[in-house]
């Protein structure tokens, strides 16, 4: 038994060494790419152009300038990319959102389903946009990831960084942070709920501490919001004639289901729950951009792919819909559909969770009867 586990645990040394190899041949293998292209009279990099010029050389940015808004305690993760060249930099938050995507993929035995998975969202319009712009849906989505896999094992650690990486930017995770905090509360043992809300309020703390002020005043001060560019649910019900009466009833109604249906008996550890949280974030938040799309897609719609594929697949299909209109189309009615294409995942993953709860209520009866 104890060279069983020193076997063991030397295998999990030589993994760990392995990816650690691996990543850093990928990251080398995309900044030599990235050093190569000439973007810069191009539309490659178009988010990140302001937002890399926001953390460039260590001096923090925030406002309509630069477009650079994330939270403060994220950005101490992204600042070294400042010290970068631009393409450089851009070809780091690139990986990171492949290694989002990659991760987001539901585990399965079957290689060629795990490949196809891959292919429809690695391939998918909105993913490929993102990683063209360079933005941080990467981080968002490794937070909620993280999040997620730190509830069952009650790990405070991994909760906290999750939570405080799922609101990189507040807009995507507004809702599913604190149902997942609130999840932790109710559950988990004293010693790791307190450990992790201490570890949340010192990181938030200090960080609005420093960087607060600047922060709020560029979230206060989107110019963009509200235009032709906001795919928040208020801004597309404003652009196609919805009184203001109207949107807001719509706007409590998808707030009401999203309460009734993600609200779990149990532990929450469900992808489809967060995804709905975090789909019903991006169309209740006073702005969000077609860019945030990919958190619900990855998070959300990917698991419907797995568990009911001709629902998921169509997500994808709606989403690669626009491979085929023009560019003037897209910027016309690209919002709009984003906002379609939101709510459509948003109500795929209600329909899922409803479906599942009934399934799973006979069986709670039976139980209860048995006992």
């Amino acid at each position: 038994m104890p060279d069983s586990g020193r076997g063991l645990k030397t295998r999990g040394v030589v993994e760990v060494i392995g990816a650690v190899v691996a990543l850093a041949l990928a990251a080398s293998a995309l900044v030599w790419f990235f050093a190569r292209i000439p973007i810069e009279a191009t539309s490659l990099g178009w988010d990140w152009r302001g937002l890399w010029q926001g953390i460039s050389g260590g001096r923090i940015v925030y406002g309509n300038a630069t477009g650079l808004r994330i939270a403060p305690w994220s950005l101490v993760l992204i600042l070294p990319l400042g010290w970068l060249s631009f393409r450089a930099s851009w070809a780091m938050i690139t990986l990171i959102s492949i290694a989002a995507l990659v991760l987001s993929i539901p585990p399965t035995r079957n290689r060629w389903a795990f490949l196809g998975m891959g292919l429809l969202l690695g391939t998918s319009f909105t993913s490929l946009r993102h990683i063209a712009d360079g933005n941080f849906e990467g981080l968002v989505i490794l937070g909620a990831l993280l999040a997620l896999a730190s509830l069952r094992p009650r790990k405070p650690w991994g909760l906290a960084a999750g939570l405080l990486l799922a609101t990189t930017k507040v807009q995507d995770a507004w809702l599913f942070a604190p149902v997942v905090l609130l999840s932790a509360l109710q559950k988990w043992p004293r010693r790791e709920r307190y450990l992790c809300v201490a570890v949340l309020g010192a990181v938030v703390v200090v960080s609005l501490v420093l960087l607060g002020r600047p922060w709020l005043a560029a979230v206060l001060g989107i110019q963009e919001r509200g235009s032709e560019v906001d795919m928040s649910l208020w801004a597309t019900l404003s652009r196609v004639g919805i009184p203001w009466g109207g949107t807001a009833l719509v706007g409590l109604a998808f707030l009401s289901g999203t309460i009734a249906v993600a609200r779990p008996k149990g532990q929450f550890t469900s992808r489809e729950e967060a995804g709905l949280l975090m789909a019903a974030s991006l169309l209740l938040s006073p702005y969000s951009s077609g860019n945030s799309l990919l958190t619900p897609l990855a998070v959300g719609a990917m698991t419907l792919v797995a568990s009911v594929p001709w629902l998921g697949i169509s997500l994808f299909v709606m989403d690669n819909l626009k491979y085929f209109v023009s560019e003037a189309w897209m910027f016309r009615w690209g919002p709009s559909y984003a906002t379609a294409q939101t709510a459509f995942v948003w109500a795929g993953l209600a329909w899922w969770l409803i479906r599942r709860k009934r399934r799973s209520a006979p069986a709670v009866d039976e139980k209860e009867e048995i006992s």
